[in-house]
């Protein structure tokens, strides 16, 4: 069975749902008034005040707005929603309790239920592009106590790339295509694989090469998990050396997306590019 992760988050929406009904009635508004101005259902609006379904920023301003909140209260919600869309775990902890191959699993769950993912990985090869070799030493690096079963289980949650019902796009840099975790010719299989998965019809690989024109300043690998059919909203994640941050305030990373697309090359020159690398060009 997967370990279950920790989910506060979880807790600190039910408490902003709580009180986003409190003040509504406090404040004489009905449910139907606070639906119209968000644009959903008037169920849909017992959902979230009840913690059930979840309630972005956007959300937040415009049911303050429809309730009338005065300022302390404006400023309260926003914190509140602020700290019910973002989760951080200390990084080691949070894998501790999940254990070798049940990290990948809950990984893997979390990609099935996203139509939609998007990757930024500029230091190494993300791990859905990854040979088996490539998986097990750069897992062995991280300190996993189990690399080699670990690495079975990122290559089992590969098969999600063959999925037409799944888009998935990586952007990486050439910089991380170079990154070797070993012998200098095992990279040449891992970019052929690369290379290779970029020509699937629901995979998109872009490159940003090395004197690229940067049209943001590089953030930190992240990715985005987007259209979900779990009911749950779409969040980003991040991993720091030391944390792992899960937010679901995703406009920022989507700017950052549009960016990086900008300064990367794409579709047959990506490939090109990843094939002359491949040749030691």
């Amino acid at each position: 069975m997967t370990p279950k992760l920790p989910q506060p988050r979880r807790a600190r929406r039910a408490a902003l749902g709580a009180e986003l009904k409190r003040l509504r009635e406090l404040n004489g508004v009905s449910g139907r008034t606070v639906a119209k101005a968000l644009g959903v259902s008037q169920s849909a609006v017992s959902r979230k005040e009840a913690g059930e379904a979840p309630i972005s920023l956007p959300e937040v301003t415009a049911w303050a707005d429809a309730i009338h909140a005065g300022g302390d209260d404006r400023s309260r919600l926003q914190w509140m929603a602020e700290q019910a869309v973002t989760e951080t775990q200390p990084l080691g902890p949070w894998r501790a309790e999940a254990g070798a191959s049940g990290f990948q699993q809950s990984i893997g769950t979390l990609e099935r239920a996203s139509r939609f993912i998007a990757n930024f990985q500029p230091d190494f090869v993300p791990g859905l592009l990854q040979t088996g070799e490539y998986a097990r030493r750069v897992l062995a690096m991280a300190g996993n106590p189990d690399p080699a079963a670990a690495a079975l289980k990122r290559l089992e949650r590969q098969a999600i790339l063959h999925d037409p019902s799944h888009r998935l796009e990586f952007i990486v840099t050439e910089a991380g295509l170079r990154w070797c975790t070993g012998p200098t010719d095992m990279l040449v299989p891992q970019l052929d694989r690369v290379a290779s998965l970029a020509t699937l019809r629901n995979v998109t690989v872009r490159v940003i090469p090395l004197g690229a024109d940067w049209r943001t300043t590089p953030p930190y690998p992240f990715i985005l998990y987007d259209e979900r059919d779990d009911g749950e909203q779409a969040i980003a994640v991040a991993e720091l050396p030391d944390q792992r941050i899960e937010t679901a305030n995703v406009e920022p990373y989507r700017r950052e997306l549009d960016a990086l697309r900008r300064s990367a090359l794409s579709g047959d020159e990506a490939i090109a590019h990843i094939m002359g690398l491949a040749r030691g060009q």
